[in-house]
């Protein structure tokens, strides 16, 4: 059947309202309440707290489902879906393969419970979940919020059905069958839009799929993306720390620093949220049989500037396994690293402090190890602050499979040109004096010793050699601003198999494996991005490998 589907069919369109928008926008906190589940983490950490700090988990996890009570309320006090249209397009011939798939919607309920009632309606058919049937009982609320819940949803619905038309499939998600509207002619559509003109010129490509983000949707998804579970995690831990601090002043520091950096993490996402463009297409002829991705969207406020790329020459050698290499980014925000570290060490110690002391020692452990880093990592975030101001050339990666008879299979080597010499003494002293207290802490020496090279000016990170010791090197390809990469998942293989074989860990092996898989299909990805006025362009080209 699926072959069938993929043979007859002609294209998928989907469509989506403003008002579907504002739906989504509207519900929010009901996703939210659903993705992210911290129970997990606060049950882990209660068993192994210390008495005082039990009791305040015990107390959060009591806010915690209060509030969760007062979303769902919230959230379904008006429950509405604008329709969601997805329509499918079969090639001449093929209207019996949509007639067959406008069934399939009265199938997929089949032996389901009484949440479920199938639709008949005007030519539509399918199914309706409905609100007053679930057991809104299984999100163990409070009593008033469980009957708050219960009340909003009596009328709540949301339909799926389909219709066959000619030689298209229309599939609908709504919560109302009235507000269905099929448009009566191309003008009319939803799909109408002049919002892909900058697509226009691939459109003889024959696309795949072509897809237009209006702002409100690019917004919607930023706000999604925030819901992250390592986010509602620190804001777990800050609401413990101040129900602690209550009763004892040293929690009072860590509550404070888990609010810093939620609020920093919240400076550092997008501020700009536009349209966004995507188009995916593929060439089957001769030549050239890749996969071609290509979006356009706003820049988000990081912009490259105009500059050369001096080693693109690198991308097209067979042993190279991976090359970057972009002109300077204009727009980025400054981050305080020392401040934002003792922040994370002021968390990390408030942890350990509501710990029983006979179930911390791995913890502390942790928390030792990273503040044995602490000034590593220092001294190289003064490093790369120091090489952001001075930036006027290009910056670049190379990953390289070495001879087979070298100690290391790879060499990694980051590059920087820089054209101010005392800011690359600097950053060049910076990089060394965190390495020698890496390896001063670190006891026996490392078998993948790093080296930090000096040329005029360029600043170079090193560890298995020089990656663009004995590479050719363009003599410099101007770029009104832009980066470039190259992604060899052959000689990625090769090299993961090297490295697998050469040390004990399992997940080394596994993830040689996977990527040996991973190369019989795929053999190069590359890729542009490049910025004019305010506009990200960026074009990946994947290509499989020949059969």
């Amino acid at each position: 059947m699926l072959d069938a589907v993929i043979n007859e069919l002609d294209c998928l369109a989907i469509g989506v309202t403003e008002q579907t928008v504002r739906d989504w926008e509207r519900l929010m906190p009901l996703f939210q309440v659903l993705t992210v589940d911290n129970q997990p983490l606060l049950d882990s950490w209660g068993t192994r707290a210390e008495p005082a700090a039990a009791r305040a988990i015990v107390a959060h996890q009591r806010d915690q489902q209060t509030l969760k009570g007062e979303l769902l309320v919230q959230a379904t006090r008006d429950f509405r879906m604008a329709p969601i249209y997805l329509v499918l397009t079969c090639k001449p011939g093929g209207e019996r393969l949509m007639q067959q798939l406008s069934m399939l919607p009265l199938m997929l309920p089949f032996n389901s419970d009484g949440t479920v009632e199938m639709v008949g309606r005007g030519g539509w058919r399918g199914f309706c979940l409905r609100g007053d049937a679930l057991d809104v009982s299984a999100a163990n609320l409070a009593p008033e919020h469980e009957d708050q819940l219960r009340a909003n949803m009596q009328k709540a619905r949301l339909y799926l059905v389909t219709q066959a038309i000619g030689n298209k499939l229309v599939l609908v998600i709504c919560s109302n069958l009235d507000e269905v509207k099929l448009a009566q002619r191309p003008a009319k559509s939803l799909l109408a839009t002049n919002k892909l003109q900058p697509f226009d010129a691939c459109m003889q490509e024959k696309p795949w799929l072509v897809g237009y983000s209006s702002p409100a949707v690019v917004d919607m998804q930023e706000k999604l993306n925030t819901m992250s579970g390592a986010l509602s995690h620190f804001y777990c831990l800050g609401s413990v720390f101040k129900l602690l601090a209550a009763g004892d002043e040293k929690f009072a520091a860590p509550a404070a620093a888990v609010d810093s950096l939620l609020r920093k993490t919240a400076e550092l996402l997008p501020q700009k949220r536009q349209a966004e463009q995507l188009m995916v297409w593929q060439r089957n002829d001769a030549a050239d049989s890749s996969l071609y991705i290509l979006t356009e969207s706003d820049a988000c406020g990081l912009q490259y500037a105009p500059g050369e790329l001096l080693h693109t020459a690198c991308a097209a050698l067979p042993e190279t396994a991976f090359y970057l290499e972009g002109t300077p980014l204009t727009g980025g925000r400054a981050i305080d690293v020392p401040a934002l570290l003792r922040e994370v060490d002021t968390v990390a110690q408030g942890y350990v402090d509501t710990l029983d002391p006979a179930k911390s020692a791995a913890t502390e452990a942790d928390v030792a190890e990273f503040r044995r880093l602490r000034p590593v990592l220092e001294k190289w975030a003064q490093s790369v602050s120091l090489l952001q101001k001075a930036l006027t050339g290009s910056g670049a990666i190379l990953l390289k499979e070495t001879a087979v008879d070298a100690p290391q299979p790879l060499a990694l080597t980051l590059k920087a040109h820089v054209a101010c010499e005392p800011e690359l003494d600097a950053a060049a002293a910076a990089w060394q004096e965190g390495l020698d207290l890496l390896r001063k802490e670190g006891g026996e020496p490392s078998p993948w010793p790093v080296v930090v090279e000096r040329q005029p000016g360029e600043l170079s990170l090193c560890c298995g050699g020089n990656a663009f010791a004995d590479s050719a090197s363009a003599s410099g390809v101007p770029v009104a601003g832009g980066s470039v990469f190259a992604l060899n998942l052959a000689t990625l293989s090769r090299m993961a198999e090297r490295y697998a074989a050469a040390g004990t860990d399992s997940r080394a092996s596994d993830a040689a494996a996977a990527m040996k898989v991973l190369a019989t299909f795929i053999d190069r990805v590359e890729g542009a991005a490049t910025t004019c006025g305010d506009r990200l362009r960026i074009l990946l080209r994947v290509q499989t490998v020949q059969k």
